[in-house]
């Protein structure tokens, strides 16, 4: 039987829920989320420092998430109406299964069914 592999939107949604709990650990608010893969920004969040509007990316293994600079002038143009900061969320994720065995082709691959770790070391700020 052949498995199903997640489409770039079931990507960026399984992303989103893992930045989403990693925000509410670190003290954040979720005041909104944005579910659409291509549009941004992709969450706003509260904190006792004040709103961040906040660009998420979600990559599977080999691929590095990155922050597009062509979407930055937009992203300001939102943070300065808001008086937000603008941050980025690179989540990169790694199919376990290939972990034990170090299978570098079934680490990138993006199974439905699949156990997955997720590399995501906080919010980068951009200026």
């Amino acid at each position: 039987m052949e498995r199903e592999i997640m489409s770039r939107q079931d990507l960026h949604t399984f992303g989103l829920e893992v930045l989403v709990k990693w925000l509410e650990k670190n003290g954040y608010e979720i005041e909104f989320v944005n579910p659409v893969v291509d549009m941004l920004p992709s969450v706003f969040a509260n904190r006792f420092d004040g709103l961040t509007v906040i660009a998420a990316a979600t990559t599977m293994y080999p691929e590095r998430p990155e922050f597009n600079e062509s979407d930055k002038p937009a992203l300001m143009d939102v943070c300065k109406e808001l008086n937000a900061k603008l941050a980025f969320a690179g989540i990169g994720l790694v199919n376990g299964e290939g972990i034990p065995t170090q299978d570098k082709e079934l680490m990138g691959k993006a199974y439905k069914d699949a156990k997955f770790m997720a590399d995501f070391g906080g919010l980068k700020y951009i200026e």
